[in-house]
């Protein structure tokens, strides 16, 4: 296992990495869990939460831009 800089030292996390991060880990569950079902009304429901996820994670790329004063738009 490889340790990075941030294993070797406590740097205390944004907020925003916190939410960037575990929404990302969701979304990518979800998107594994749908790919792995059978069951259409199981896959409708995962979606829609894989939809709200990502809009969450979207929302805070768009906050952290604005807030750093990094004028990018998301790609729709």
């Amino acid at each position: 296992m490889v340790m990075g800089m941030e294993d070797l030292f406590a740097l205390p996390e944004l907020p925003e990495t916190s939410v960037l991060k575990t929404n990302a880990d969701i979304v990518a569950q979800l998107a594994e869990s749908i790919s792995n079902t059978d069951d259409l009304e199981l896959s409708k429901g995962m979606y829609e939460l894989l939809n709200k996820h990502s809009d969450v994670v979207l929302e805070t790329s768009q906050k952290i831009m604005c807030k750093y004063k990094m004028h990018l738009q998301s790609v729709k």
